[in-house]
């Protein structure tokens, strides 16, 4: 007579095996995975503190010819305004977005009280009021908000408030926004 092996008492003993395995194998690989993204998070602090001494005028030489040090700083620049001329600069890329996306921007100022704390490498904020012609087109004013928020150097929409104009569904009134834009 051949004997079955598989019986119900030894499957639970192999789907408990199973399970213990897979739950250490789990934990191992996890163990393993979290001391992988420390290590890269160390790397990665390491890297920024340099690029910012690089940034602050530091001359030290090992540090400048660290090539992924110096693209991180370079990328910092060239994602911020100079505080010189911010207000310039941003207009004229403003200007260009809405002029892309078929809306008219009728005043572009610089918002009362815009001391912002300074938040990575002398990196501060400064904040523009923008009034935008009304009524404009929904659609432009998002394609307005997608280039305004996706562009170099960095701008950043921080307050909107907008209304549907019954009459005419496409279209809306928009209050004056606030832009954060980011200066060096």
């Amino acid at each position: 007579m051949k004997q079955d092996d598989f019986k119900a008492k030894n499957l639970e003993r192999l789907l408990i095996i199973m399970v213990l395995v897979i739950a250490i194998g789990g934990a191992i690989g996890f163990y393993f995975a979290q001391d992988k993204l420390k290590q890269l998070a160390i790397e990665t602090n390491t890297m920024v503190a340099k690029a910012g001494k690089l940034m602050s005028g530091s001359n030290n030489s090992a540090m400048i010819s660290d090539p992924v040090v110096q693209s991180l700083a370079t990328k910092t620049i060239k994602m911020t305004y100079q505080a010189s001329n911010f207000q310039a600069e941003a207009t004229k890329g403003l200007k260009k977005y809405a002029a892309e996306a078929g809306i008219t921007i009728n005043s572009i100022d610089l918002a009362p009280d815009t001391t912002q704390p300074i938040l990575f490498n002398n990196i501060k904020t400064k904040r523009l009021l923008i009034s935008i012609g009304s009524p404009a087109s929904f659609v432009g004013l998002m394609k307005f908000v997608k280039a305004t928020e996706t562009n170099i150097p960095k701008m950043q929409i921080i307050n909107i408030s907008l209304s549907n104009i019954r009459a005419n569904n496409n279209s809306v009134t928009i209050e004056p926004l606030t832009l954060e834009v980011y200066i060096n």
